[in-house]
C-alpha cells in the first residue's frame, strides 16, 4: 500500500479516469504533452482528462507523469472533475488569496472534502500521500468507513502487509480497497453484509 508514500501525477490520473462514466473515454485521442509517450499505462487517462480540461500541464508543455503531486494540485483536479468551480475562500493560514489554488482549496474545504491539519494549515505544496488521497476520495464519494463492521468482517485477514489498524487511515483504506455490500443502521452507519478480498498483483 505504501500509505505514507507520495502518489504520482499519473497514478492520480488513473484514479480519476476510472471514475469517469463516459462511453468515449477509451477512444483514441491525441495528446499534447511532450513527455506522455504513446502506449504507456497512463497515456489514455492523461490525454483524455487533459482533453476535458481536468488535467493541466506545465508551461513547458510537459505533464511530468512520474512526479509526485502536491496537495494543491490534487485538490484542483478533484474540484475540476466533480464540479463546483474554483470559487471558494480559503481559511487556512498558509493559503493566502494570491495562491494559485486558493479558490480550489476553499471550494473543497467548504464541501468537507479537505480539512487540513490541527495547526490550521493546509500545506498546499507538500506532496500528498497515498493515504491522504484515499481519505479525500472517500469523503468525496460518500464512503464512510465504519471500523466496527470492518473489524467484524475482516478479522485477521489482510490485503496489505505494510498498513495495520494502528495507522490513522487504515479503515478508510479498507473501505476503499475491499468490494463489499452493506446496509445502513438507524444512525446511517454503514454495516457490511458481505465482502470480497481483492486479488493483488
Amino acid at each position: 500500500m505504501r500509505a505514507d508514500s507520495p502518489i504520482t501525477r499519473a497514478e492520480v490520473a488513473m484514479i480519476i479516469f476510472r471514475l469517469l462514466e463516459d462511453d468515449n473515454k477509451f477512444n483514441a485521442i491525441s495528446g499534447s504533452f511532450t513527455d506522455v509517450e504513446y502506449g504507456r499505462w497512463y497515456t489514455q487517462a492523461i490525454n483524455y482528462l487533459a482533453h476535458m480540461n481536468i488535467l493541466l500541464g506545465y508551461p513547458d508543455g510537459t505533464f511530468r507523469p512520474n512526479a509526485t503531486i502536491t496537495r494543491a494540485e490534487f485538490t484542483a483536479i478533484v474540484v475540476r472533475f466533480f464540479g463546483g468551480g474554483a470559487n471558494g475562500t480559503s481559511n487556512f493560514s498558509d493559503v493566502g488569496a494570491t495562491h494559485w489554488a486558493a479558490g480550489y482549496i476553499g471550494a473543497a474545504a467548504s464541501r468537507n472534502w479537505v480539512v487540513g491539519y490541527g495547526d490550521g494549515t493546509f500545506r498546499p505544496d507538500n506532496a500528498i500521500t497515498r493515504a491522504e488521497t484515499v481519505v479525500i476520495m472517500n469523503r468525496i464519494l460518500g464512503r464512510v468507513a465504519n471500523p466496527s463492521t470492518i473489524r467484524e468482517h475482516l478479522g485477521t485477514n489482510t490485503i496489505f502487509t505494510d498498513i495495520s489498524p494502528a495507522h490513522w487511515a487504515f479503515y478508510d483504506v479498507m473501505e476503499a480497497s475491499i468490494t463489499h455490500t452493506y446496509r445502513r443502521d438507524n444512525t446511517g452507519a454503514e454495516i457490511w453484509v458481505s465482502f470480497t478480498l481483492p486479488t493483488l498483483n
